[in-house]
C-alpha cells in the first residue's frame, strides 16, 4: 500500500458517495478549462451519471460523460449506464480484478457490441501494449489483442502506463496506429446486421451508408450541430470516410472518438444550398475531395435546429 492508489475490492458492492468533495472541485476545474469528456471511474450505477450530469449543467456547460467500466456492478447495470452517458471506456486492468480473467474478453466484446447499436463512441484500454513500458517491440499477444479490440468493434484503444511513464511513448503510439490500420483493412461493414431506429434521422443515417457503399462514393459529408448524425453514421462501419462539418471546435474534438469521422469547422449558414457549397470548397481545399467526385450528402431542414436530421443527396463534386 502507499498513497494515491485505489483499493479494489472483488465482489463487494461499497455504499460510497458518487461524488467525492475533490471529484466536484476537479469537475469544476475540467468545466472551466473547457475540456471536451470527463471520465466517471468505477461506475456502479446509472445514477452516478446522472448526477455528474446535473452538476455539469448547474454550471452551465454541457461536458461529455465516458463511464469507465471497471467494476462487476457496472457490467450488470450496463445498460442502463450506456444509456444515460455519451460514450463508455472498457478499462479492463481493473474490471479483470473484478471477474475471472477468462471472461474478460467475452465481456468486452458484449459491452462494444453494445455501444455500437446504440451508437456511442466506446474506448477499450488497458494493458493493451504493456511490455512496451519497458521494451521496444509488443508480444504477440498484445498485438493480438489490439487487433481483437478494432475486431470487436471498439471507436477507439488507449495507451496507459506505456505513454504516460513507459521508456517508448512514442514507439507505443506508432505500433497501436500500424495494428488498427492494418486490422481495419479486413473489416466489413455493419450495415446489413445493424438494427438502425425508428426516427429519421437514424433511418436517414442507414440510408445514408448503404448508398455510400452502393455507389462506391468517395465521401460522406454530414452537416450536424450536435456531432449526432455523424456517431450514427459510424455506427454502420461503412468503409467510406464520413467528414462532419460543423461550427462547433468542441464538436470537431467530441467527434474524433467516432470510427471514421473527420471533423471539418465552418461558419453558420441561413442557406442549406450555400451551406453545402461552402462546405464542400473546404473540403476541396483540405485536400479531401476532388472534382468528379461522387459524394453522398446529410443535412436537416431547417437549419440551426439539432436532431433534424431529414435530408440524404447523391452527386458528384463540381
Amino acid at each position: 500500500l502507499s498513497s494515491r492508489k485505489g483499493v479494489n475490492i472483488p465482489g463487494i458492492s461499497i455504499n460510497l458517495p458518487a461524488l467525492s468533495d475533490k471529484d466536484v472541485n476537479d469537475i469544476n476545474f475540467g468545466i472551466k478549462n473547457e475540456v471536451d469528456y470527463i471520465a466517471v471511474s468505477f461506475v456502479r450505477r446509472p445514477e452516478e451519471i446522472t448526477a455528474l450530469r446535473k452538476l455539469i449543467k448547474d454550471e452551465g456547460a454541457s461536458t461529455l460523460i465516458l463511464a469507465k467500466i471497471e467494476h462487476m456492478d457496472a457490467v450488470n447495470n450496463f445498460d442502463k449506464i450506456l444509456e444515460v452517458s455519451d460514450g463508455i471506456l472498457v478499462a479492463r486492468g481493473d474490471l479483470g480484478v473484478q471477474v475471472p480473467f477468462e471472461e474478460i474478453p467475452i465481456i468486452q466484446s458484449r459491452l462494444i457490441a453494445k455501444c455500437n447499436k446504440a451508437g456511442k463512441p466506446v474506448i477499450t484500454a488497458t494493458h493493451m501494449l504493456n511490455s512496451m513500458t519497458d521494451y521496444p517491440r509488443p508480444t504477440r499477444a498484445e498485438v493480438s489483442d489490439v487487433a481483437n479490440s478494432v475486431l470487436n468493434g471498439t471507436d477507439a484503444v488507449m495507451l496507459s502506463a506505456e505513454s504516460a511513464k513507459g521508456k517508448y511513448p512514442v514507439e507505443s503510439v506508432a505500433v497501436m496506429d500500424k495494428i488498427c490500420r492494418a486490422t481495419e483493412k479486413t473489416l466489413e461493414s455493419n450495415i446489413e446486421k445493424m438494427i438502425s431506429g425508428k426516427t429519421v434521422p437514424e433511418i436517414i443515417a442507414r440510408a445514408v451508408a448503404q448508398s455510400a457503399e452502393v455507389v462506391g462514393a468517395k465521401a460522406i459529408i454530414t452537416f450536424t450541430i450536435t456531432g449526432n448524425t455523424a456517431q450514427t453514421i459510424s455506427k454502420f462501419r461503412t468503409k467510406v470516410p464520413i467528414f462532419a462539418m460543423t461550427v462547433s471546435d468542441k464538436i470537431i474534438r467530441a467527434t474524433s472518438l467516432s470510427w471514421g469521422v473527420y471533423s471539418f469547422r465552418m461558419r453558420e449558414y441561413s442557406s442549406t444550398d450555400t451551406m453545402i457549397k461552402d462546405g464542400l470548397s473546404i473540403l476541396k481545399e483540405k485536400g479531401a475531395l476532388a472534382k468528379g467526385d461522387l459524394i453522398v450528402i446529410t443535412s436537416g431542414v431547417p437549419l440551426g435546429k439539432a436532431g433534424m436530421t431529414n435530408l440524404a443527396e447523391i452527386r458528384r463534386v463540381e
